[in-house]
């Protein structure tokens, strides 16, 4: 009966029929301790969290403020009594401080092994982009988040939405790293199956969502619902459908049941290198 109650829960899973049962992320570490363990090292694994004294490689302290010319502002970054913040000013024609702000960095998006840009927890309870990113390169060093080095760019105003944060957090309320279950799906089937006494390791095993097991096409949209963006331009790469929620894609699905892509046409800016489009570049390559 388990054998066939867990086939039946995984098919579920894979179609969407049921509701997805996520479950804490460190349940997995129970029976998985050595992968959790190697996966919280990587970018993904370090893909969202709070700052603390623990986790931060930037320099608070020195070559901490940035003049950002396009829109004649200037960013200081401070950490004050554990918490981390970003102050803005301008210089009036009296040639003192005006326009003067500061929105503390609730959370930190990104690994660090290239660069981590940070949100700010609004009193609506709403996410903002802060404006300055740390970029590791070159020893790391503080310059504009990607999108605001323009004369109008948003200052402390752009409202993160739930669409970006599906490829950078493991949930949108608050932002955590990516978890096992954005590439197996929802576990709480798997976790209810090995936590019964009664279920077979093969039932156990179909209650989650193994990559492995899955055919080509869908192999590569488990990677493909972040990795894959056909334009990194104003005009939008992709649409989510209507009836889709940001954070309701389960690997096993067909990615085009949940986000219509939008191709370019062939010209001569084909090969364009541009943010988040590896896949896109993939199935370009001769190797593909």
């Amino acid at each position: 009966m388990w054998q066939a109650i867990g086939f039946l829960i995984a098919c579920l899973l894979t179609t969407g029929v049921i509701e997805a049962q996520y479950v804490d992320s460190a349940v997995c570490g129970g029976c998985h301790q050595e992968i959790v363990r190697n996966f919280k090292q990587t970018g993904m694994g370090r893909s969202a969290y709070r700052p603390n004294a623990q986790n931060i490689v930037e320099d608070y302290r020195s070559h901490n403020t940035l003049e950002h010319r396009p829109s004649g502002r200037y960013y200081t970054m401070t950490e004050r009594n554990g918490k981390f913040y970003q102050r803005r000013h301008q210089i009036g024609f009296d040639g003192q401080e005006t326009n003067v702000d500061e929105k503390q960095a609730d959370f930190v998006i990104g690994s660090g092994n290239h660069a981590r840009t940070y949100l700010h927890r609004a009193a609506d309870g709403k996410l903002v982009e802060l404006p300055v990113s740390w970029y590791a390169e070159k020893g790391g060093y503080w310059a504009m988040s990607p999108g605001f080095d323009r004369p109008d760019q948003k200052d402390f105003r752009r409202i993160v939405p739930e669409d970006c944060l599906f490829c950078h957090s493991a949930k949108a309320s608050e932002p955590s790293a990516i978890d096992c279950q954005r590439c197996h799906g929802p576990g709480g089937a798997h976790v209810a199956a090995a936590g019964s006494g009664h279920a077979t390791a093969e039932v156990i095993r179909r209650a989650v969502i193994n990559p492995a097991r899955l055919n080509r096409d869908r192999q590569l949209e488990v990677c493909m619902q972040c990795h894959l963006e056909t334009t990194s331009r104003y005009v939008p790469n992709a649409i989510r459908r209507y009836d889709r929620t940001p954070f309701s894609y389960l690997p096993g699905q067909p990615l085009g049941d949940y986000t219509i892509y939008f191709d370019h046409g062939n010209t001569a800016e084909d090969d364009r290198f541009e943010l988040a489009h590896a896949s896109y570049r993939l199935r370009k390559s001769a190797c593909f």
